[in-house]
């Protein structure tokens, strides 16, 4: 039994594989497709040039819309620059999806989806300001989130209002930098000259988000 490779004439690449005898072959491959014995070679990893099997440059990452030509043994993109700007389109459109979604990821996990949440805190740290400027008083009438919280969050009013702003104060140099990453992946990948430049963009936000807050 011998291997052979069926090929495209017009890329080279292998189209089908079949094992038969010699004298079987024509026989046993398509009508009319070029063919030729492939030995042991791997058919993901080879093309045909010049009644030739040759090893087949890797497909670059990213490369879609990419085809081979063997006569140069390099992929190239043959779309035209109305393709290219679609593509490029989709690409950046489906960044900056990705990138909203790990932003909203870290907040839900940092602060709460809960409808209002983020209300509630704004509430509780401008009272707990409130709190401490007014000298942390026993009487908690005028202060209820941070009534509220006593027993729960802390033993005592002042060290609610404590825990309160130490946490309004993380937020606040978290949520900075996790927006600063977020308007430079924004530029980076409005400006990206093509999917693979928008998709290191996305690499690049993601690495800063894991730095973020250590």
């Amino acid at each position: 039994m011998q291997r052979y490779f069926e090929y495209d004439l017009t890329s080279g690449l292998v189209v089908r594989v079949f094992a038969c005898a010699p004298e079987q072959a024509e026989v046993q491959a398509t009508a009319g497709a070029p063919y030729i014995a492939a030995g042991a070679a791997d058919p993901a990893a080879s093309y045909v040039w010049n009644d030739q099997i040759l090893d087949l440059p890797p497909r670059p990452e990213g490369g879609h819309g990419l085809t081979f030509d063997p006569a140069s043994a390099a992929w190239v993109d043959q779309r035209d620059a109305a393709a290219l700007a679609e593509d490029l389109d989709r690409a950046r459109a489906a960044a900056l999806a990705e990138v909203a979604a790990m932003v909203a990821e870290i907040r839900r996990a940092m602060i709460s989806d809960l409808p209002g949440q983020d209300m509630i805190y704004l509430q509780k740290a401008a009272e707990a300001s409130a709190f401490v400027a007014a000298g942390s008083p026993d009487d908690l009438s005028g202060f209820p989130w941070i009534a509220a919280d006593v027993g729960i969050t802390a033993p005592t009013a002042a060290e609610v209002a404590a825990v309160i702003l130490g946490l309004s104060d993380l937020w606040a140099l978290v949520g900075a930098q996790m927006e600063h990453a977020r308007l430079m992946a924004r530029d980076e990948i409005a400006t990206a000259g093509d999917p693979a430049e928008v998709a290191a963009a996305v690499d690049r936000f993601a690495l800063a988000l894991s730095n973020i807050g250590g």
